[in-house]
């Protein structure tokens, strides 16, 4: 018997609401709650999707925030032909140990995108470890390009980028 397609859908963590219960108990189970609820001044929006099975189990969790391009990077706000630019930055990702290799976190990076491309943002980036080889492996299946970070030591892990504008003309020389 095969299991039908999670349920995605944007949970308001603050609300009470099944969801939101349901979604705070694997964000514990994932030790993701840090990532959840950090806030920075430059956070323009936060959006929080969850995956639920028919029962409202919840299964699959990813938080980003959308935020100008630069400010937190102690840089000047990424100005283009006048246009500000902002991005999507994943904050929070997981799927249950259970569900994993099901195609969940693959929706939910998919719907992140398509939410991020309809807000007019001009990338979705996300930091992953080192350690995390195939969180890795599904950004480089979406098209991800990746930059190298070291950070407390880990020289493995860094930044994927997905661009999702690109209005400039190529420039004849």
């Amino acid at each position: 018997m095969s299991r039908a397609e999670p349920q995605l859908r944007l949970v308001d963590l603050g609300t009470g609401s099944p969801d939101a219960v349901a979604l705070a108990a694997l964000i514990d189970e994932l030790e993701q709650r840090r990532w959840v609820e950090m806030t920075a001044a430059w956070h323009l929006e936060s959006r929080v999707l969850g995956a639920f099975d028919e029962d409202g189990t919840a299964v699959g969790l990813l938080r980003y925030v959308i935020q100008p391009i630069g400010p937190e990077n102690d840089c000047q706000q990424s100005i283009i032909d006048g246009e500000a630019l902002t991005e999507a930055k994943i904050l929070a990702f997981g799927t249950r140990p259970d569900r994993r290799r099901q195609g969940i976190g693959l929706a939910l990076q998919r719907r992140a995108i398509a939410d991020a491309a309809a807000a007019g943002c001009w990338q979705v980036r996300s930091h992953s470890a080192g350690g995390y080889r195939a969180n890795h492996r599904l950004k480089f299946r979406l098209g991800f390009a990746f930059h190298p970070e070291v950070r407390g030591g880990d020289d493995r892990g860094g930044y994927f980028i997905l661009p999702l504008r690109n209005q400039f003309r190529r420039v004849s020389e």
